[in-house]
């Protein structure tokens, strides 16, 4: 199997999508690898909301530029909300880059591989489908290590609240929330496989409900129907 690197930075729910994308690339041969220097692919799911993980985003990929003069068929990708802020600025800047991607294009990931492998060229990809639901299909097959007791689950993503000092609406777009019967299935699912904690993650998870839903429930409602799920023990 090919080796991915992946390095996250910022929020919960940007470690949930960057474990999304892993289980993704697992299904397109790509096995996890803790050291760079054997990558073949290399992502970073990066945060724009503070300053200091830009920061730390510039200088990583700083580090990132001699491992691909040595080898030019190293794809190196940055993901998530810089790349959504930032997009084509961040080629400009750091021409060595093979893709970037905002976080609403999370489920593409294999695709945009295959796209740098098939093309050789760069590209940019960012952008929200406001008309298209949120929705974190199933994949048949886990990855091969096993959970941990507590497990991360995105039941909304985006905010309606277009706050002064805050970037999260341009980023992550408006409030979208996930079908109940989506979430109840993906709990049971975690449950199975050994997690005892489940975290409900989101920008606004008082919010769920309200947006993108075919019958609108509201957030303490789908709290009891996860709390009835067997084997959940607590609900964060």
């Amino acid at each position: 199997m090919k080796q991915v690197y992946l390095d996250t930075f910022g929020c919960q729910m940007n470690v949930a999508d960057t474990d999304r994308m892993e289980l993704i690339l697992f299904h397109s041969g790509y096995q996890r690898t803790l050291e760079k220097e054997d990558a073949d692919l290399i992502l970073v799911n990066t945060c724009s909301i503070r300053e200091k993980a830009e920061q730390k985003t510039f200088s990583l990929f700083g580090g990132l530029k001699p491992l691909k003069r040595a080898n030019p068929d190293l794809i190196l990708g940055l993901t998530g909300c810089l790349g959504q802020q930032d997009g084509k600025k961040l080629l400009q800047r750091m021409p060595y880059l093979d893709f970037v991607m905002g976080p609403d294009q999370v489920e593409g990931i294999a695709q945009a591989v295959d796209r740098v492998r098939t093309t050789g060229k760069s590209f940019v990809w960012t952008g929200f489908d406001q008309e298209k639901a949120y929705s974190i299909p199933e994949i048949s097959g886990d990855l091969p290590q096993t959970p941990g007791a507590s497990a991360f689950v995105n039941i909304i993503k985006g905010c309606d609240k277009f706050c002064t000092f805050c970037i999260v609406p341009f980023t992550r777009g408006r409030e979208k929330s996930r079908e109940p019967e989506e979430l109840i299935a993906e709990i049971s699912h975690l449950v199975s496989r050994g997690a005892k904690e489940i975290i409900l993650l989101g920008q606004n998870v008082n919010s769920y409900g309200k947006r993108g839903l075919k019958k609108a429930m509201p957030f303490h409602e789908l709290l009891y129907c996860i709390a009835e799920i067997p084997g959940v023990e607590r609900l964060r």
